[in-house]
């Protein structure tokens, strides 16, 4: 006979055990997605075997939530044995997913549209209202995507010398009055509203950067 806190440990080992079982499924559907279209079988599978996965914890407990760090997946503050998550992780972080809830009634259609997003363009999510609104819209209420903070957002990988080249054409631009700029640097301003998570990226690094002094500012 097992004591009231072994009883405890045991559902709590349970419940480790099933959320890491989703989390496999999950980053194996997502993997799939990438090679294969939505219709083929494979990832039909794949997606099988994650509502499966997700309905059996959703059984147990009425929500799944997991969370995305740059260790891996997370579940209740323990990092899950999942796996090689590295890909799927960094590709939700990069859409700003700092983790999703899962909950009872989840369709396959609604594991479909979370996953695809986490291929698209980072700018495309941020410009059609961020992922919960696009899975709201494709008629989902099973999932709810919790978005990573807003804070200095990292830069899109570039050249270290076109880096340092944009920061000083960029802090030219904001010492002068719209009026005053050049051709040149209107151009240079208008290419950089098209890449917003760039911009963001070198705004941040000029506002954090101590070659700027209070007499700049």
């Amino acid at each position: 006979m097992t004591t009231k806190e072994e009883d405890i440990s045991l559902e709590r080992d349970k419940g480790y055990r099933l959320a890491a079982e989703a989390a496999r499924h999950m980053v194996s559907a997502y993997k799939t997605l990438l090679l294969y279209p939505p219709a083929n079988p494979i990832p039909l599978q794949a997606m099988e075997r994650l509502v499966r996965a997700l309905s059996d914890f959703l059984g147990y407990e009425g929500e799944l939530r997991f969370s995305f760090e740059k260790e891996g997946i997370y579940f209740k503050g323990k990092l899950l044995d999942a796996g090689d998550v590295s890909s799927f992780v960094q590709a939700a972080r990069t859409r700003r997913v700092g983790g999703v809830s899962f909950f009872p009634g989840l369709r396959l259609d609604e594991v479909l549209v979370f996953l695809q997003m986490l291929g698209e363009d980072p700018d495309e999510i941020l410009a059609r209202g961020g992922l919960n609104q696009i899975i709201w819209e494709a008629g989902s209420g099973n999932i709810l995507v919790h978005e990573m903070e807003r804070k200095l957002i990292e830069v899109e990988e570039v050249s270290e010398e076109d880096f340092k080249e944009e920061k000083t054409l960029l802090q030219g631009v904001f010492y002068k009055k719209i009026a005053e700029l050049s051709e040149g640097e209107k151009k240079f301003l208008l290419r950089f509203l098209d890449r917003p998570l760039h911009l963001s990226g070198v705004i941040s690094s000029l506002l954090v950067s101590p070659e700027l002094t209070e007499e700049e500012l």
